[in-house]
């Protein structure tokens, strides 16, 4: 690679890690020196099979390198630096040190990049499959193949990490999983032969294994996220303080937390709908309004839009969706602080979105919960949800947004 090509893109990793994913990484970036452990370049498995070939419709990919070239990422570098947006030759470059690893039997890319629609403040969506996990580590591994991934192609990855029995199974049994979704539009950057002396065919899988079983995992999530903004509201219920100054900016970053975990509760609510209907999952499987949209047409379906609807119109009477999207408040990042003129409106928006998120949550639950096993992680669902409604009650009364929210 040469040197000027790696400095442009090592230079937008440091960056751009900071700003957009560093707290996934314990928080590595926050001092402004980014320091990964991760394998050199040179070190890279030379037999990997870089192909860069579509499985769905996500159009042609670059042709694979010859045999017996010196660097095969050379010209892949070159042709990527300088880029504003990741493209797929980013993508190549961080599957190529990903597989690496020997046991990477296939990596595929997925997303806005593989769709070549990426943007400044896209990830490199990667799913990596090898022949064999231990589950209990499949966060950590996923961890560590990003920060490579990271190293190597310059811009955030983000890695949905499996192995062959699960992928087979789940594709195969599980009709609203997300591998479905992810296969439909992608292009395999990496392949290789599957050693069957080396897959555990037998084994069983980590992630669930049937669509009611996805439905009530995303409702147990929606629970775990209604207790925690049920504690951030209680907290800011009871915040007293001589200062105004201080008084307000408490009272402002609970809001920036209640906000955060209604955009969660809303996308798990809604994705128990997807899995207990089987739907189809939209392009964008984080934004609660493709997701409602998306969802098969019956009484929820119209219940959660409508509530959407209203909030998309609460929302004009200050920034507007563009201005600051869900997603920004989704995952935590300097972001939410960095636009000044949002701070005024942030309490109000903070009790419309959790009114509107204990709402759904609710839609989700009565549509929902008749049709699943009895499970330790869903049992207590109702309660976790009473105890949100009359913590948002007792909160959005206290001013007219808030008010208005609730009379609808």
């Amino acid at each position: 690679m040469s040197a000027a090509a790696a400095d442009g893109l090592n230079r937008p990793a440091r960056a751009r890690l900071r700003e957009h994913r560093a707290w996934q990484f314990g928080g590595l970036a926050s001092s402004g020196v980014l320091t990964l452990d991760v394998m050199a370049r040179d070190q890279i498995d030379e037999r990997s099979s870089l192909v860069c070939a579509p499985t769905g419709g996500g159009g042609e990919g670059p042709e694979p390198p010859e045999d017996g070239d010196a660097d095969r990422s050379t010209d892949v570098a070159d042709a990527a630096s300088g880029s504003s947006a990741p493209l797929v030759e980013h993508a190549a470059l961080a599957a190529q040190a990903i597989s690496a690893d020997e046991g990477v039997r296939r990596v595929v890319l997925f997303g806005s990049v593989a769709a070549r629609l990426s943007t400044a403040s896209s990830d490199i969506d990667l799913m990596v499959v090898r022949e064999d996990i231990d589950y209990r580590m499949r966060h950590q591994e996923a961890d560590r193949m990003m920060a490579v991934g990271i190293e190597a192609a310059g811009w955030p990855v983000q890695v949905l990490l499996t192995d062959v029995p699960e992928l087979e199974w789940r594709t195969e049994h599980v009709r609203s999983s997300f591998e479905n979704k992810v296969l439909e539009g992608s292009i395999t950057v990496v392949d290789r032969p599957i050693r069957p002396e080396q897959v555990r065919a037998d084994k069983r899988i980590g992630a669930e294994t049937s669509d009611a079983g996805e439905a009530a995992s995303r409702l147990g999530d929606a629970c775990e996220t209604l207790t925690a903004m049920t504690a951030a509201i209680m907290a800011d219920l009871f915040v007293t303080s001589r200062s105004r100054t201080l008084w307000e900016r408490l009272h402002r970053r609970h809001s920036v937390t209640v906000i955060r975990n209604a955009t969660m509760i809303l996308e798990s609510a809604i994705k128990s709908l997807h899995h207990s209907q089987l739907g189809r999952w939209p392009d964008k499987a984080s934004d609660p309004w493709e997701l409602a949209a998306a969802v098969p047409d019956g009484a929820a379906k119209q219940q959660v839009i409508a509530i959407l609807d209203r909030l998309a119109k609460i929302e004009k009477m200050g920034p507007t969706v563009d201005e600051l999207s869900h997603t920004d408040w989704r995952w935590p990042g300097p972001r939410t602080f960095d636009v000044p003129q949002t701070w005024w409106h942030t309490p109000r928006r903070a009790k419309c979105w959790a009114t509107a998120a204990v709402a759904v949550a609710g839609i989700a639950l009565e549509a929902v919960m008749p049709h699943l096993p009895d499970r330790p992680d869903i049992i207590d669902t109702d309660q976790c949800l009473a105890a949100a409604q009359h913590a948002v009650i007792g909160w959005a009364q206290e001013d007219p947004a808030g008010r208005a929210a609730l009379a609808h």
